[in-house]
C-alpha cells in the first residue's frame, strides 16, 4: 500500500489529537460534573471498571473473600461512588448495581496487580493497556495479511487510538481491550497453523465470554470439520477452560452457580444489547436473529476453509462484528474493539468499494461517514469552545457520538456485502 501524504498524515494526526481533546477536555468534565450532581463523584473515575478486578482480586488474596457476595457490591460501591448506593434517592443506580460479573479465574489471573494498590495498579495497567492496543492492531494486520508502510501504520493506529470507544476503554481501564488483544492472538495463531496456542489464547479470552461466544461456535464448526487435523484447537481451547474452572472451584468451591446467578442479575439492571435498546424487544431480537443466522451461514459454508484463507478470515471477522450488537450491553461501547479486524478487512478492500456495485458503493460511503463523524464532530465542537470558551448547551456535548450507535451495524453491513460479492467469483475461479 503507497505511503500517505504529508496532507492526509497531517490531517489525519489533527483529527486524532481533536477527538482527544474533545474526550479530555469536554465530555469527562461534563461526566463528571453529572455524577457530582448526583453525589456519585467521591470514589474513582479513572479505571472505574478495572477497580472492581482488582478489588476482588486483592480480597481473594487476602482473605479468601467471595467476589459475588453483597458485601463485596458495598464495598465496590464506595470505591466506585464514595458511598453505598441508595435504591431509594431519585436517579439512584439499583442497589445490586457495579456486581462483580467476571469469572473467578479473571481474579487469578490479575493476581499480581491485585497485590498492589489500587493507585499503583492502575498506572501500571494504564501502561500496558495501549501497548496491548497497539499488539491487537498489529497482531489482525498479521492475520488479515494486510502490510502497511509504517507512515501508514502511524496513522493507523493514531486514529485507532482516537476513537470514543478505545478511549472510553483505555480511561475505565477496561478488561475488553485484554479480551480482544487475546482473541487477536489467537486468530494470528490459526493462521500460521500453531493450532493449541491458538485454543489455549481463546480460552484465556472467555474471561468475558460474551464477547467470544459467536468466534468460538465458528471455529468449533470448523475444527470438527477436519478433525484429524485441527482437533489440537479445540482440545487446547476446551481443556484450558476446563482446567481454569476446576482451579478456581479448588480456590473457591461453589463460585461458578454464583456466578451464573450474578450474570442474571447483571442482566436485569443493565441496559440490553445494542439491537434491543435501539429498536425495542421486537425489532431487535427479529434483528438479531437475522445477524446471527447470516453468522451461522458464513459458519456452515466456510467451516472448511484454511486458516489463512480469505473465506476464514472474513467470515471470523464477520462473527466478531456481530457480537458487538447483539450480545453485551448497550453501556459497554468499549466493546466495539471487536470491530476492529472488520474494519481493516473492510479497508484492506477499498478499491473493491469505490470501484464495486451501486450498494457496495452506498454502504462503503455510509460506513465512512458514520465512523468519521466523531472526528469531525469533535474537532467542530472544540474549535467552538476555544473561541467561545463554552458549550452552547449541554445536548452538544454528545454529539460527536451521536454516530457510535450506528458504527457496527454498518460495518457489518458492509462486510456481508463484501462477501456475498467474494462468493461468486470464488465460484467463477473453481469453475473456471
Amino acid at each position: 500500500m503507497p505511503s500517505l501524504s504529508r496532507r492526509a498524515v497531517a490531517l489525519a494526526c489533527l483529527l486524532a489529537s481533536g477527538m482527544t481533546f474533545y474526550y479530555f477536555a469536554l465530555l469527562l468534565p461534563s461526566a463528571h460534573h453529572a455524577r457530582a450532581a448526583k453525589g456519585l463523584d467521591q470514589g474513582y473515575a479513572f479505571g472505574s471498571d478495572f477497580y472492581s478486578v482488582w478489588l476482588t482480586s486483592h480480597q481473594l488474596l487476602i482473605r479468601k473473600e467471595n467476589p459475588y457476595t453483597a458485601d463485596m457490591v458495598r464495598k465496590m460501591q464506595v470505591g466506585l461512588y464514595g458511598r453505598v448506593l441508595d435504591p431509594q434517592r431519585a436517579g439512584e443506580p439499583p442497589q445490586n448495581f457495579a456486581r462483580y460479573p467476571y469469572p473467578l479465574y479473571l481474579d487469578l489471573f490479575v493476581a499480581p496487580l491485585g497485590s498492589l494498590s489500587f493507585e499503583t495498579a492502575r498506572i501500571v495497567n494504564a501502561v500496558l493497556l495501549p501497548i496491548v492496543f497497539c499488539a491487537t492492531v498489529l497482531l489482525w494486520l498479521s492475520a488479515v495479511n494486510f502490510r502497511l508502510a509504517p507512515l501508514n501504520l502511524f496513522v493507523l493506529l493514531s486514529l485507532s487510538f482516537a476513537t470514543y470507544p478505545i478511549l472510553e476503554g483505555l480511561y475505565a481501564l477496561q478488561v475488553s481491550l485484554i479480551v480482544a488483544a487475546l482473541i487477536a492472538a489467537s486468530a494470528a495463531c490459526l493462521v500460521k497453523r500453531r493450532l493449541a496456542l491458538a485454543g489455549l489464547l481463546l480460552a484465556a479470552a472467555s474471561i468475558k465470554p460474551q464477547l467470544i461466544s459467536l468466534p468460538a461456535v465458528f471455529l468449533a464448526l470448523w475444527a470438527v470439520n477436519d478433525w484429524k487435523t485441527r482437533k489440537s484447537f479445540l482440545l487446547f481451547f476446551v481443556g484450558t477452560i476446563a482446567f481454569l474452572f476446576v482451579v478456581s472451584e479448588a480456590i473457591l468451591p461453589g463460585w461458578s452457580a454464583t456466578w451464573i446467578r450474578t450474570l442474571f442479575e447483571y442482566r436485569k439492571y443493565n441496559d440490553p444489547p445494542l439491537t434491543r435498546f435501539l429498536f425495542g424487544n421486537l425489532v431487535g431480537n427479529l434483528l438479531a436473529l437475522c445477524l446471527f443466522s447470516a453468522a451461522a451461514v458464513l459458519a456452515f459454508r466456510n467451516r472448511a476453509a484454511n486458516a489463512d484463507s480469505v473465506q476464514f478470515v472474513g467470515t471470523l471477522v464477520v462473527t466478531l462484528a456481530v457480537t458487538v450488537p447483539t450480545l453485551p450491553s448497550t453501556i459497554a461501547v468499549y466493546d466495539q474493539v471487536l470491530l476492529v479486524p472488520a474494519i481493516l478487512w473492510v479497508l484492506f478492500r477499498k478499491n473493491q468499494i469505490l470501484h464495486g456495485k451501486l450498494p457496495v458503493r452506498f454502504v462503503g460511503y455510509l460506513t465512512i461517514t458514520v465512523v468519521t463523524w466523531q472526528w469531525i464532530a469533535a474537532c467542530g465542537l472544540d474549535i467552538w469552545f476555544l473561541l467561545f470558551q463554552k458549550i452552547p448547551n449541554s445536548a452538544w456535548i454528545v454529539l460527536p457520538l451521536r454516530m457510535t450507535p450506528a458504527i457496527p451495524f454498518a460495518v457489518i453491513a458492509l462486510c456481508l456485502l463484501l462477501r456475498l460479492e467474494i462468493m461468486p467469483a470464488k465460484a467463477a475461479a473453481r469453475s473456471g
